[in-house]
This record gives C-alpha cells, sequence and structure tokens, in this order.
C-alpha cells in the first residue's frame, strides 16, 4: 500500500486528563535528541473479529437458467460490491465487483445482464454476459447526490430511473439503453417544486412504466410516466384520494399494460390500493382489501395475463401475509397465505409465468425464519419454511426462475457471520439453503479510548460493527496480554446500537460511559468484573457524545441530549459520588444554537466541562463544578469564524482549554487559562505562518504542555510543542525532525514529563511515533509501531510511571476496515 494520505472524517471523542501528582520542571523547552530506539514492548492488536452486514440482495435469472445476484456488504467504514452467478446448478462463491458502491440492482434482456449501482453520489452500469463484465458507465451527468437506482428490461434494451437531487429537492430521472449504449439522462417527474421517492419501474416488452411517491401540493401521491418505446410521456396521479399520504409504490407488467400498488390512509388505516393501465391508459385506483385494520408494503408481480400482489396485514391478533390475484379481468378476494399468530412481514412475490409464490419472514419471540407459499393456478398453499439456519433473518426477495423460483434472504450464520442466502424452487420443492458468501468480511472499529490504573492494569474500550449494528467493546490488559473482549452494550437481536465509549479509573475501579439506544449508561470495573449497566438520565431526547472523568474520589460525566421542547441541544451533566449516580443536571444556560463535542477534566476535587457552539458566531463554552455545584455557562473562546477541536486539562488547581481557531488567512493555536477564580481570555500560543490543527494539551503538576501538528514552509505538516510554565508560554519547538506529514498528536503526562504520540507518514505507511520529554530534554522521536498497514490517530496516556498508546490500524488481511492496536508500558 502506497504512503498516499486519504482524507476523512471520523468520529473521535475520548478525554484522558491527569490529575495532578506533584511538581517537577516542564517549563523548560530542553534540547531534542534522537531519534532513539523502539520500546521493547509489543503493540498488539485489541478488538476480537466481527461481521460486516451482507444487504441489500437483488437477483435475477435469464432465459438459460443462468442467475445473477447482487449485494452490497457495509462493515461500518465502507461499502463493497459483492455479487455470485448461478450456473443451472450451483451458486459460485462471491466475488468483489467494486468498493464504495451499493443499492445495486440487475435486470436481464433474455440473455445478458445490466447492474445500475450508486458510487460515490452517482448513477453507474455495468453489463454482464454471464462470464465477464463490461466498462463502467455514467448514466447522470449531474453534480448533485443520485440514488435509489431501479432497472428492467423490455427484451432488447434497459431502462434505468432513480433520484437525482436538483437543488433543494430529488427529481426523477431516467435513461434508455437501446441494446448498445446508454442515451442521454431526462427529467421525467412532475416538476421540481417537490421532491421524489421511491421509484419502481417495469417494461411491458416494448417500453417502460415508472411509478413513483411525489407531493401535490396537499399530500404524497402516487405519480407514473409512461415510455411507449420512442419517449416519455408526461406524469400523472394515479391514486384518487387527496390530502392523505400514500406509500411503498411497486409496479409489474403483464406484456401489455402496467399493475401499480401502493398502501394509502383514507382517513383511518392503511388501505392496499391498485390502479391497472390496460396499455392505453389507467383505470382507476381501488382498493384491493377489506379488512378493518391497517395493511402495508405490498408487492406486486405478473403471470403475464394478469397479477398477483401481496401484503402485510393485521388480522386482528397479530400481523399476517395476504395476497389477492388479478385474473385479467378483475381482483378476486384477498386471503391469509400464512396461519401463525406471530408477526410476518416484508413479502416480496414473484410469478413463473403461470403461478405466483410469495416469500416473508416471521418472527417467533427473537427467532426470525423466512417462509414461503406457492399459488398453484387456483388456490394458495401451506406457509412452508425454506431455511433450516439458527440465526435471524431478513427481507427476503423472490424471484423467477423459468419454471420455477429463487429466494434470498440475509441471515446471521452459525458462525455468527452476517451472510446472504439462497434457496431453488424446482417446481416441486425448495432446495437445502445454500450461503453464498463464503469470505468473512469483518466489522471496523471506531471511537476508542484506554485508561490504565496505578498497578499498570488496563482497559480499553471501543466502537465496532457488528452484522449491521454498532457494539461497544471492551477489553482488559493484565500483565501483558488482552483478555477476550466482551460487549458491553449493542444487540442485534433486539436492534441496539452502541457509540462512542469513555473511560475513567479512580484507584482500582474503572468507569465506562457510553451512548445505548440514544440514551447514556455506565458500566464499573472493579479490576474482575464488569457491574450492571446503570442509565445516567431520564430525559425523552436522544442522547449522546459523553465524556467521563475522575476527581480521585467519584467521577463526573458529561454528554449532549436533544431538547424536544426547544428543538435544541442542552449540555448535561451526572456526578458519581463513589455510590451512586446522582441526578442529571442541564449545565448550559445560552440557547438557539448546536452544542455537540462534549469534554471534562477533573482538578482532584471539582470538574470543568467544555463544548463547542455553532451560530451565527462560534464558541467553546464551558462549566465548572467546585465540588457541591455547577456555576454558570461562560464562553471560554468566541469568533465569527469557524473553530473546533477544542480540548481541557488541569494542573491541579485551576484549568486550560486550547483550541484551534480560523484567523481569516490561517488556523492558529489558542489557549485560556482558568486561574481558580476566572479565565483570563484566549491568546494565540503559536506563531507559524501555515495552518495549525489538533491541538493537545496535558500538565504535570505545576505548567502544561500543549502539541499541534502545522504546516511548515517546507510544505509538510510537523509536530510542534509548548510548554506554560505558571506564568508565561515558552514558546513553540517542533519535536520531531522529519520531512515527512505528521498528524494529530495526544499529549500524557507522567507528573514531571511529557508523552506525545502521533501519526505519520513514512516510506510505504502511516505510523504511530511518540517522544518522551523527561523535565528537562525531549529524548527524541521513537516508532512504537511496525505492522505493515496504515495507523492513525494515536491516543497516548500514562499510569504516573510509563506510557501507553491505542491508536486505529488498517487490518492487513482486509485494507478497507480498521482495528484497535495498542502498545503498554514505554
Amino acid at each position: 500500500m502506497k504512503n498516499i494520505f486519504t482524507s476523512f472524517i471520523i468520529t473521535f471523542i475520548t478525554v484522558f486528563a491527569i490529575t495532578a501528582c506533584g511538581g517537577g520542571g516542564g517549563s523548560s523547552s530542553g534540547g531534542q535528541t534522537g531519534p532513539v530506539a523502539p520500546p521493547t514492548t509489543t503493540e498488539l492488536k485489541v478488538n476480537g473479529v466481527t461481521s460486516g452486514q451482507h444487504a441489500g440482495q437483488k437477483a435475477v435469472f435469464n432465459s438459460a437458467g443462468t442467475g445473477l445476484a447482487v449485494w452490497h456488504v457495509y462493515n461500518g467504514w465502507n461499502y463493497r460490491l459483492l455479487y455470485s452467478v448461478y450456473s443451472g446448478t450451483i451458486w459460485s462463491d462471491e466475488q468483489e465487483l467494486d468498493i464504495d458502491c451499493f443499492n445495486a440492482i440487475v435486470a436481464t434482456n433474455g440473455t445478458n445482464f445490466m447492474a445500475v449501482y450508486c458510487k460515490n453520489g452517482n448513477i453507474y452500469s455495468r453489463t454482464f454476459d454471464g462470464t465477464n463484465w463490461g466498462a463502467e458507465t455514467e448514466l447522470e451527468s449531474g453534480a448533485d447526490y443520485s440514488t435509489s437506482a431501479v432497472i428492467a428490461s423490455n427484451g432488447t434494451g434497459y431502462a434505468a430511473a432513480w433520484r437525482q437531487q436538483d437543488g433543494s429537492v430529488y427529481s426523477l430521472y431516467a435513461n434508455i439503453f437501446n441494446g448498445g449504449a446508454w442515451g442521454s439522462a431526462e427529467e421525467i417527474d412532475a416538476g421540481d417544486d417537490y421532491s421524489i421517492n421511491a421509484p419502481a419501474i417495469a417494461s411491458n416488452s416494448t417500453g417502460y412504466g415508472v411509478i413513483w411517491i411525489q407531493n401535490d401540493s396537499n399530500a404524497d401521491s402516487i405519480y407514473a410516466n409512461i415510455h411507449n418505446g420512442t419517449g416519455w410521456g408526461s406524469a400523472v396521479i394515479i391514486d384518487s384520494v387527496t390530502n392523505y399520504n400514500a406509500e411503498s409504490p411497486a409496479v409489474a407488467s403483464n406484456g401489455t399494460g402496467y399493475a401499480a400498488v401502493w398502501s394509502q390512509s383514507a382517513g383511518s388505516n392503511y388501505n392496499i390500493y391498485a390502479n391497472i393501465h390496460d396499455g392505453s391508459m389507467w383505470s382507476g385506483a381501488d382498493v384491493i382489501e377489506t379488512s378493518p385494520y391497517g395493511a402495508g408494503d405490498p408487492v406486486i408481480a405478473s403471470n403475464g395475463t394478469g397479477y398477483g400482489a401481496a401484503w402485510f396485514q393485521y388480522d386482528g391478533t397479530g400481523w399476517s401475509i395476504f395476497a389477492n390475484i388479478h385474473n385479467g379481468t378483475g381482483w378476486s378476494t384477498e386471503s391469509s397465505i400464512e396461519t401463525s399468530d406471530e408477526y410476518a412481514c416484508y413479502p416480496s412475490i414473484a410469478s413463473n409465468g403461470v403461478n405466483y409464490a410469495v416469500a416473508w419472514y416471521q418472527s417467533y419471540g427473537l427467532a426470525r425464519n423466512i417462509y414461503a407459499n406457492i399459488h398453484n393456478g387456483t388456490i394458495w398453499g401451506t406457509a412452508e419454511l425454506i431455511e433450516s439456519g439458527s440465526g435471524k433473518t431478513d427481507f427476503p426477495l423472490m424471484i423467477r426462475k423459468e419454471t420455477g423460483y429463487c429466494a434470498l434472504w440475509q441471515q446471521i450464520d452459525v458462525s455468527g457471520n452476517s451472510n446472504i442466502f439462497a434457496s431453488i424452487h424446482n417446481g416441486t420443492a425448495w432446495s437445502a439453503d445454500k450461503i453464498l458468501a463464503i469470505n468473512v468480511y469483518k466489522g471496523a472499529c471506531d471511537e476508542y479510548t484506554m485508561a490504565t490504573d496505578s498497578t499498570g492494569k488496563t482497559v480499553a474500550a471501543w466502537q465496532q460493527y457488528n452484522n449491521g449494528y454498532t457494539y461497544v467493546y471492551a477489553a482488559v490488559n493484565t500483565g501483558g496480554t488482552w483478555s477476550v473482549p466482551v460487549v458491553l452494550a449493542g444487540d442485534s437481536e433486539t436492534y441496539n446500537s452502541a457509540y462512542s465509549p469513555a473511560l475513567a479509573v479512580s484507584g482500582t475501579t474503572f468507569m465506562a460511559v457510553y451512548s445505548s439506544n440514544g440514551e447514556i449508561a455506565a458500566r464499573t470495573f472493579d479490576g474482575s468484573a464488569w457491574g450492571t449497566e446503570t442509565s445516567l438520565e431520564s430525559g425523552s431526547g436522544y442522547a449522546f457524545d459523553p465524556s467521563i472523568i475522575s476527581n480521585g474520589t467519584g467521577f463526573a460525566a458529561v454528554w449532549v441530549q436533544w431538547n424536544a421542547v426547544s428543538s435544541e441541544n442542552d449540555i448535561i451533566a451526572s456526578i458519581y459520588n463513589g455510590i451512586s449516580w446522582g441526578t442529571e443536571t442541564k449545565i448550559n444556560t445560552l440557547s438557539g444554537d448546536y452544542m455537540y463535542n462534549t469534554v471534562i477534566v477533573s482538578n482532584g476535587s471539582g470538574y470543568a466541562a467544555a463544548w463547542l457552539i455553532e451560530g451565527s458566531d462560534n464558541y467553546v463554552n464551558g462549566n465548572i463544578y467546585d465540588g457541591s455545584s455547577w456555576a454558570t455557562e461562560v464562553q471560554i473562546a468566541t469568533s465569527t469564524e469557524y473553530l473546533a477541536g477544542h480540548k481541557l486539562s488541569s494542573n491541579g488547581s485551576g484549568y486550560i482549554a486550547v483550541w484551534r481557531q480560523h484567523d481569516g488567512a490561517v488556523r492558529s493555536i489558542y489557549a485560556n487559562i482558568y486561574n481558580g477564580t476566572a479565565w483570563s481570555g484566549g491568546s494565540v500560543i503559536e506563531s507559524g505562518s501555515g495552518n495549525a490543527n489538533s491541538p493537545a494539551i496535558a500538565s504535570n503538576g505545576s505548567g502544561y504542555l500543549s502539541a499541534w501538528y502545522q504546516y511548515d514552509s517546507g510544505y509538510n505538516y510537523n509536530i510542534y510543542a509548548n510548554f506554560y510554565d505558571g506564568s508565561s508560554w515558552s514558546g513553540e519547538n517542533t519535536i520531531e525532525a522529519v520531512t515527512e506529514y505528521t498528524y494529530s498528536p495526544s499529549v500524557a503526562s507522567d507528573g514531571t514529563g511529557y508523552g506525545v504520540a502521533w501519526y505519520q507518514q513514512d516510506i510505504d505507511y502511516n505510523n504511530i511515533y511518540a517522544n518522551i520529554f523527561n523535565g528537562s530534554s525531549w529524548a527524541g522521536p521513537v516508532l512504537i509501531e511496525n505492522i505493515d498497514s496504515d495507523a492513525y490517530y494515536p491516543l497516548i496516556i500514562t499510569n504516573g510511571a510509563k506510557y501507553s498508546a491505542i491508536w486505529q490500524q488498517t487490518d492487513a488481511s482486509d485494507l478497507h476496515i480498521r482495528d484497535i492496536y495498542a502498545k503498554l508500558g514505554f
């Protein structure tokens, strides 16, 4: 992997503050020596392996019985487009077609295939002849974001339609492939006053029919546009209910005209509506079910004469799957096609040219299974379980396979990995379910933190993607060995994701806080076991962005919480007195702006919290807890220009805040010191002419050290540091002497000196470096990891004796995800 820096944004919220632990020097900038030999400790991977989520499966079969299935896998970091080919007897192992692609859909003209997908906000297509893929072609030339592509074939060419952003609205665009090349994209909706949603497409073997949702100035209505084989007509409304929103449109063709279905309320429950186009005109919308209960998510297919529609509907005791058959003349009476009392939803329907088959998932407590039912031309059969896995299933897809059918679905396999499964119906019975994904696509890690006690016991916590949800994990290092990671929060079975862990330690007790299912929770670790989760807040608004610190006796946590009454964010704090958490307290008094990025530190008795405010002006605001109560919110930093990256520290009595601020031409590093009574006012602490970013701060108990990275005259980013001795700043100095780019320093203090860690571009990879200041001089830059993959964003901590670091590292076996690595005791 070449050493090319890729810009990206990662939410990295983690706070570590060192409580004052004695005097010491540190006021002198000292002399730099080195570089010196790397530390002897070995970097170790902290996280375990979790699974990315396979989803968005679509498939089609040509007239020869060859099938093409496409889907994407998301690992929490990016999307990758995968596919599998059915040869007539077996599915191939999955292969990777492209990266950063999703929402792929496929069609066939009877011989070859066409796939369209979203990539980098644009719509692309590729042909597939059963063996080889053609070149990628962009279908639209708009500068704005495009998504939600659909495609159909008329037996020779193809038509694709999609949502494309036009200024403040999304419009509906389409493009025709005439068998040799794509034409030009054209807008086919009802105008640019309102955005379109949920496009669906079908072909009558000559032209195409597209339906979608678009507001008619009263409510969301169903619109349609017909392509007659030569050109598009005009968009028309095909529903008949005014002032009530329509949802979930689907369309099919019998080879002459089209049939559209959707769900819509006429004032009470949602009903299923249908409208038939006879090849010349739409007949008018009709309700095709008579239940007094709500219904939704209709799907439709055609056998070449009539149509079959299915949907989920409440039957008085639970959600069931219902269906109705149109025989070419009219709709019959709807019927339930499954008899379970359990929850059933997400039907998918297909026809083999004669009959119909419907698949759906059905829930039994926490278990979810895939069922199917086949209509033999006269009646529906019996609902049949068509998969044998023990894991949770999702979103079945039923498709035509000449004389039979194929069903695909998402499922967790016996190893706990999210994958795509398939089963073939040969006209008589369903085959055993076949897993299409063989490789294990891992879940990526993010938002990590680490703390260590005086004995050297270290706890790391991080956020990791797993089977479609984000979990918070933790691992403990005792004597140089990391434990097996444990789940602190997150559960795909209960649809719960957890985010943004933060850690602090008091004595030998660790406390973790995190956002779980929109609430802030905490768990203690006593050195041997994790305690029960405790909710820290009772608000109704979404809570996120927690930070935590200890004053040596208890803990304090702060977070951001949405206030539904004021429609603004609030900053909330809670104090742990060593026994229990207190009542949450709102600590901000200003309103009307967007607040986020909380940080908190302690001076050994009280606490100081700060957060970022964006509005007409930009601020860093804060509040101080004196040991008994919070004071009044104050402005620590203010600017009409952009500011960010604020950090806090304490020297045991007062506090300091540092941040990055745009000063017209460049970004500079500012600091503001609280002397125990008042904030001194912000001032620039560096004099460089290039942009400066990512300030970090720590105290050795008397003074402070701030470090940042800055663009210098040599066209490189370097790491700079500046000491504050209690009365003045010494002046910035470079603490590394390389010509490569260096980024994102982190600072800690052992009570006498300081440690700084950063990541640096070397010849082949980004590596993690550190430099130690012993109280009089810098030792020199030290390489603290030597893994053959890129590393990013180190956090350095100390237990007062030695330093440790944790960082994010590209997985050498899967360069699209990141792992968590740490090095202890250097």
